[in-house]
């Protein structure tokens, strides 16, 4: 029995039906047709993206068209795999280009997270020196190290290394009175950010629930030092934060820690933990990642981003994010003059735009 892509797919733009349509015949071991359903997917999938159509066709003449595919995510190497009883055959790689026009936004090819290790990454933190992500993961309980350029990743810190960078029963300690059933200060890694004026890491701890009783998850921060040597870090220290905020997001600014809680954003000081609620800088909606351009601040939101000069918070530009067909925005950092936006659906994809249209 043979498999094989008779049109094999071509460079196509994101949630636009393929063109020519991918066909896939089946013969035996001696050439003759052989009539069944041919399978196909997107194989390997890193970014998790959607491919949409007809994904089951009857051949016909040996022959399975499959008219009407498209994939929603643009990025570059995607690769389709035909499926046929047992059998399967890969097809050749194309890209994914973009279709869409944003008034004020162009986006250019996805990085795709490969392989993905993580559970569902939250939160992306650059760290220059090393040209690299970090990025925390709730689900897994770790901070994933990732190439800024390929996607690939570097390194992994799981909850069990904070656990022995402090023995400490309190991190394990959800207010039952046995440390053992839940190690509430690092279940909910959420929010990452780094100083790069210290080359201090901060992951934060966040509430899942905060209306369980007691919560499961407690708010704390811990800091980690950058080395002398390729995304090296050694655990510094860590703080129990006060409660009663949500801890949505968090950004360096000129040495100056900020913490998110909604909407709101205040300064936060490490060595005294505390919050400095006297003064409150309103960006508007529920944050859900924060960025420093050198000069501007932005915010992300669940279906859009608004840039806002700094200090003064004015608004300064609102970047719509709903013709891209975004979902679950969770982190956000800006590198030069990309934008990096990071997903939590699927495989976690990095999506990549600049300020205006295209050219």
């Amino acid at each position: 029995m043979q498999l094989a892509f008779v049109t094999q797919p071509s460079e196509t733009g994101a949630l636009t039906i393929m063109a020519p349509p991918v066909a896939v015949s089946v013969t035996d071991v001696t050439g003759e047709v052989k009539d069944g359903v041919v399978s196909i997917a997107i194989d390997p999938n890193y970014c998790g993206a959607n491919l949409s159509g007809t994904l089951s066709v009857h051949t016909q003449n040996g022959v399975a068209a499959f008219p009407d595919l498209s994939i929603d995510l643009l990025a570059d190497g995607y690769a389709l795999k035909a499926t046929f009883e047992s059998m399967t055959v890969a097809s050749v790689p194309f890209n994914v280009t973009s279709t869409v026009v944003g008034a004020s936004l162009t986006e250019h090819a996805t990085l795709c997270l490969a392989p993905n290790e993580q559970g569902d990454a939250a939160s992306l933190a650059y760290v220059p020196q090393d040209d690299a992500f970090w990025t925390t993961d709730d689900n897994l309980g770790a901070v994933h190290i990732i190439a800024r350029s390929t996607g690939m990743f570097l390194d992994t810190i799981r909850n069990e290394e904070f656990l022995a960078a402090f023995p400490d029963v309190a991190l394990c300690d959800d207010g039952d009175g046995n440390p053992a059933t839940s190690c509430s200060y690092i279940n909910e890694f959420e929010v990452a950010t780094f100083d790069a004026a210290t080359d201090s890491l901060y992951v934060i701890n966040t509430v899942n629930d905060p209306m369980q009783v007691p919560p499961i998850d407690k708010p704390a921060i811990f800091r980690l030092i950058r080395q002398n040597c390729a995304s090296c870090f050694v655990f510094d220290a860590w703080r129990a934060l006060p409660a009663g905020f949500a801890y949505n997001g968090a950004l360096v600014i000129s040495g100056q820690l900020w913490v998110a809680d909604g909407n709101l954003l205040y300064a936060y000081d490490f060595p005294s933990n505390t919050i400095d609620t006297g003064m409150a800088l309103d960006l508007q909606r529920t944050i859900r990642g924060l960025a420093f351009d050198g000069s501007s601040l932005w915010a992300q939101y669940v279906d859009e981003l608004r840039e806002f000069a700094w200090p003064s918070v004015a608004e300064l530009a609102q970047h719509d994010l709903n013709v891209f067909a975004v979902d679950d925005l969770s982190g956000l950092e800006i590198v030069g003059t990309t934008i990096y936006v990071l997903e939590g659906h699927g495989g976690n994809p990095i999506r990549r735009f600049t300020e205006g249209p295209p050219l």
